[in-house]
């Protein structure tokens, strides 16, 4: 598209040539009458035609001096005529203007066709049906869609992205649509495919343990990436603040005992934690098992505290997160892993995270773990030369997932580690979940943002203040009368903006407008993938594979883990107590939810607390000293006195403080242990 002083300078030469022909014609024939010597009051128009000599010596002599002196007449006409219309670019309010092709050539934003597409496929320069060029580009890292339901983003940016897309993908696939139209067309492309879906009806679905990297990490780092993996978990909601964290404490602290016991899932975590009984007894015993130092301190220092303090974060606990595995779906989907996501730069595969709107929520605290830790999968582990693929990260209605806190750190370090991010929210207002900063980071960290026609108030404002106003003439005119009628007109320079919030609220069902960093704003077409001439053809030609090729096996079902007490529960605690001691030499009483023989087995111990047991990966309690068992009894039933005679009481007050500690109002733990 040519530009307004483009077309200035193109009328302003064909002016000049039209009117420098007919003098250009006189000139020569005025010149070769003079070199004659002929009667210069003689020449006209046909004067250089009638004393023209042929072909042969048209250039030859004075007639090729006549010829150069007309066509230098016609060259000053031309640069007379530019020089006329041409104007001074102006630029006292503004130089915003749309970006013509030449620039997007130039920035290399553009794939004429769909085999030379290499990154994610945000619109192109035609309708749908049309021939036009796409816009992509794989130097773009990350992306932002804007766009509300119901606009185009799917078939117009997602599938057509996943169509063609060159490298490995992990998809946020709310509904399952994305799967069912390009899970195909990605084995196709070469990936291996997989599909995690915990809650699917059928429970086909690949599994994912984010456990493995708490197992797979040296022993002296492996608190610390438990603790990691309770933050990345346990998110953090209003009135949570002073609780939190503590919270992930004893999270973290768990993990390290299920990990030694042999049951390296976030499913055991949950068991160890719902182990019937008094909370403090619960720490208490668990400390008093565990080999790790760090594990230990933070039990010892919990189990200290007031019985309702301890209940307030176990439950905090609970609703942040960690009660989505008492489902056992989840637990089936989180056994085991099935991929692994450092793996999928040198061998390119795509993930599809498929979850059902009315299910996005209550799974969020699991998907929102996988992304995080996939992010930093990534970036903790270096890229070799043989990763020759990127990742790309498409993240459809990712604000539904709740604060990512790992996301907002990798979108500005992942470039270098091969991830690349598509954020897609209906409105920049769902960026508001990471707060004004939060929402100001992804903003300037995305190099290209897409609007479609957005319904809200602040997107448009948004978009026509970052693409600028520009500078216009204005004319006015003003008449006179003095005998005869006069008008004089007169111009001066005004801004306004290139497009207003109302327009961009009214770009309609076809149109989309990009902008991307250190580039003028494109005005684009969507693209429909099924009446696109080169996607439709991609798409139907995947027709011919089942999706039951690489389509998942049914969920095997994972035992349930053990607890550190047996099927007695309470009971064997109030009728025990402390005068039932420890007794080393009799089995465990039958729990009904015991591990069945094929459950995952270590090393382990077997210890009665009032008739109850506990395990462990310790060694035997026959080969201890006495005086460490007795140090051992000591640290597990100090305090305990109080709990035995007082029992039924205490469970009801567990209850109570499970259900809801902090209904009574914003007590802090210092406040509740004082």
């Amino acid at each position: 598209m040519m530009g307004q002083r483009g077309q200035d300078a193109l009328l302003g030469a064909l002016l000049g040539l039209m009117f420098g022909v007919l003098p250009a014609v006189l000139a020569a024939g005025a010149f070769i009458t003079w070199r004659l010597g002929g009667d210069l009051r003689q020449i006209d128009l046909l004067t250089y035609l009638r004393l023209f000599p042929g072909l042969e010596y048209a250039f030859a002599g004075d007639y090729g001096r006549a010829a150069l002196l007309g066509l230098g007449v016609i060259g000053a006409s031309v640069i007379g005529g530019v020089a006329l219309l041409w104007r001074k670019e102006l630029t006292t309010h503004g130089t915003a203007r749309w970006a013509d092709r030449a620039e997007l050539c130039r920035a290399r934003l553009l794939a004429r066709r769909a085999r030379e597409i290499r990154g994610p496929v945000w619109g192109k320069l035609g309708t749908p049906r049309s021939a036009a060029a796409y816009l992509s580009s794989e130097a773009i890292v990350h992306s932002l869609v804007a766009a509300p339901t119901g606009s185009g983003k799917g078939v117009g940016v997602v599938i057509p992205t996943l169509l063609t897309y060159k490298g490995s993908t992990v998809v946020l696939d709310v509904k399952g649509e994305n799967y069912e139209e390009t899970a195909r067309a990605r084995h196709a492309l070469g990936d291996r495919v997989f599909k995690f879906a915990p809650y699917a009806p059928d429970r086909r679905s690949h599994r994912y343990n984010p456990f493995d990297a708490i197992a797979a990490a040296p022993e002296r780092r492996r608190f610390a990436e438990a603790l990691r993996l309770g933050s990345s978990l346990l998110g953090e909601k209003p009135g949570t603040e002073s609780w939190i964290n503590g919270s992930r404490e004893i999270f973290a602290a768990t993990a390290i005992v299920a990990l030694e016991r042999g049951q390296p899932t976030i499913a055991a975590v949950y068991d160890l934690l719902t182990t019937p009984g008094a909370p403090n007894a619960l720490l208490a015993a668990l400390g008093a098992e565990t080999t790790s130092g760090e594990a230990a301190s933070v039990f010892n220092r919990f189990a200290g505290l007031p019985e309702k303090s301890l209940g307030g974060y176990v439950s905090i606990m609970f609703e942040a997160g960690l009660r989505l595995w008492a489902n056992p779906d989840v637990r089936d989907a989180t056994a085991a892993s099935d991929f692994e996501i450092t793996s999928f730069r040198s061998d390119p595969a795509s993930v599809f995270l498929c979850v059902s709107q009315k299910d996005l929520e209550v799974l969020a605290p699991l998907i929102r773990l996988l992304f995080q830790q996939m992010f930093t999968d990534l970036q903790e582990t270096e890229r070799g030369a043989k990763d020759r693929y990127d990742v790309l990260f498409l993240l459809d209605e990712f604000a539904s997932l709740g604060k990512m806190q790992e996301l907002g750190r990798a979108i500005t370090t992942v470039r270098s580690s091969g991830a690349h991010l598509m954020l897609i929210v209906q409105s920049l207002a769902n960026l508001q979940v990471y707060g004004r900063e939060g929402a100001a980071n992804f903003m300037g960290n995305c190099e290209l943002q897409l609007f479609m026609a957005p319904t809200d108030t602040d997107t448009p404002k948004y978009i026509s203040e970052a693409i600028g106003d520009r500078t216009y003439l204005s004319r006015s005119r003003s008449w006179r009368q003095r005998g005869f009628e006069a008008a004089s007109v007169s111009e001066r320079a005004e801004g306004a903006a290139l497009i207003r919030p109302e327009q961009i609220r009214l770009l309609g069902p076809q149109a989309a407008i990009a902008l991307v960093r250190d580039m003028n704003p494109i005005a684009l077409r969507k693209v429909r993938y099924f009446e696109d001439r080169r996607l439709a053809v991609l798409y139907e030609r995947q027709a011919k594979t089942s999706l039951d090729v690489f389509e998942p096996a049914e969920l095997p079902s994972s035992p349930r883990s053990g607890q550190i007490w047996g099927g007695a529960g309470d009971a064997a605690v109030a009728e025990d107590g402390v005068g039932g001691g420890i007794d080393e030499t009799e089995e465990p009483t039958a729990d009904p939810e015991a591990p069945s023989s094929d459950a995952p087995k270590g090393p382990r111990v077997v210890r009665r607390i009032g008739g109850t047991s506990e395990r462990g990966d310790a060694a035997s309690e026959d080969e201890l000293p006495e005086a460490e068992r007795g140090e051992r009894l000591d640290e597990v039933l100090s305090g305990q006195e109080e709990v035995a005679s007082e029992i039924d009481d205490i469970c009801d007050a567990v209850r109570r403080a499970l259900l809801g500690p902090l209904a009574s109002g914003d007590e802090s733990p210092e406040a509740a242990g004082g």
